[in-house]
């Protein structure tokens, strides 16, 4: 299959874009267009079409549901997403979310996008994809299904309280891997730790206490950080001071799948090639 070709349309400075674009550059051809207008110009003159649009809006009403639609009728092939800041986040309780287009926060990306994508690669059809009339509950059955890890991976559960550690030994468990959890400030000894996953309850917790003692207890180990609705601030603490990914709650399984999963590979990787280098 052909190099995924992909357009950027909004701003591509606004800080909390910087994750997609990031990634968009490194798994597709990206091009960029800075409004509606001129995104139909590049879609008129790409040569062999364009894949994918991204509509990436910091506000609501950024982009008008009559300058989409007049979009989709000069690429008609070309699917659409919506990666939204945050000040979109109420938009589907009080706002007019745009009708056929699949939404995607800033701080769900990769882990919503990715899976999709090699879907798409493989000649299956994304989520967006889909009829524009498909309905939110409609679009969570066509998401690709999670991967089942080997049971024989250990991963370490820190909560703050024994509903959440509950909540995320029950995912990591339903995905085939071993479990250890611990509550409050609890740090047990184990050993054949692959990763941990640390749900952050208050903001508090990321420089004042648990953060630096996750860091130090666990050594290498990789963080996967679980946070309601996080803030740019919040994201740059805690990948800053240690957290390897972050997802947003509430989040889907398969959310939660793949950025465990894709953490654990890469820090794999990452030890195999320092291992050979040394």
């Amino acid at each position: 299959m052909k190099e995924l070709a992909a357009l950027f349309v909004g701003d591509q400075t606004h800080g909390e874009f910087q994750i997609a674009l990031e990634w968009l550059q490194q798994q597709t051809q990206l091009s960029f267009a800075r409004d509606l207008c001129s995104a139909e110009d590049c879609c008129l003159a790409a040569e062999n079409g364009i894949d994918l649009i991204v509509l990436a809006a910091a506000r609501p009403g950024e982009f008008l549901d009559e300058e989409i639609n007049h979009l989709r009728q000069i690429a008609p092939l070309a699917r659409i997403v919506s990666l939204l800041g945050s000040w979109c986040e109420g938009e589907l309780r009080s706002g007019y979310p745009w009708p056929g287009v699949y939404r995607i926060y800033w701080h769900q990306w990769p882990a919503r996008v990715a899976p999709e994508i090699i879907k798409l690669r493989q000649g299956g059809c994304p989520v967006w994809g889909q009829a524009l009339t498909m309905t939110p509950s409609e679009e969570v059955l066509h998401m690709a299904k999670p991967q089942i890890a080997k049971r024989s991976q250990l991963v370490a559960i820190h909560a703050s309280n024994p509903e959440s550690a509950s909540a995320l030994r029950d995912a990591c468990q339903h995905l085939g891997y071993a479990t250890i959890c611990a509550v409050g400030e609890d740090f047990p000894d184990v050993f054949g730790v692959i990763a941990v996953v640390w749900d952050v309850a208050h903001s508090s917790e990321i420089q004042v206490r648990m953060l630096p003692r996750l860091v130090e207890h666990y050594h290498s180990n990789p963080i996967l950080a679980t946070a309601s609705f996080p803030r740019r601030d919040m994201v740059d603490q805690l990948l800053a001071g240690g957290v390897h990914r972050l997802l947003s709650k509430p989040f889907f399984l398969h959310d939660f799948s793949w950025l465990l999963k894709n953490m654990i590979d890469s820090h794999d990787s990452t030890s195999s090639v320092t291992l050979m280098s040394a």
